[in-house]
């Protein structure tokens, strides 16, 4: 599956119930070559606009909307999804996956 096929795929929890979207694809470099670590997830198909990460600055009032937009967007790891084909399941309950850092600090 290729990034812009996950981009805005469904997300089913462990018991199999839609639960969410895919919003993002975290990546890091890794000799040469970019490997995926997790994935940005949430209950709406809503963009991130740069502001969940923890250096930028923007206006403040344009950061909380976003912050508030996204209380409920989650970070899952690569590790904890099973991906079979065009379907992205979670190993982890919803509820254990952590919340996105920056958005709200």
């Amino acid at each position: 599956m290729r990034v812009n096929e996950l981009i805005g795929a469904p997300v089913y929890n462990v018991d199999g119930s839609p639960r969410s979207y895919v919003i993002d694809v975290r990546t890091r470099a890794e000799h040469g070559t970019l490997v995926v670590d997790g994935l940005v997830i949430g209950r709406h198909h809503w963009r991130m606009f740069g502001y969940e990460h923890r250096g930028e600055h923007g206006p403040i009032l344009l950061r909380w909307a976003v912050g508030a937009l996204h209380r409920h967007t989650r970070y899952v790891s690569w590790d904890d999804i099973v991906l079979e084909g065009d379907i992205v399941q979670l190993r982890r309950d919803w509820e254990d996956l952590p919340r996105l850092p920056g958005l709200n600090s």
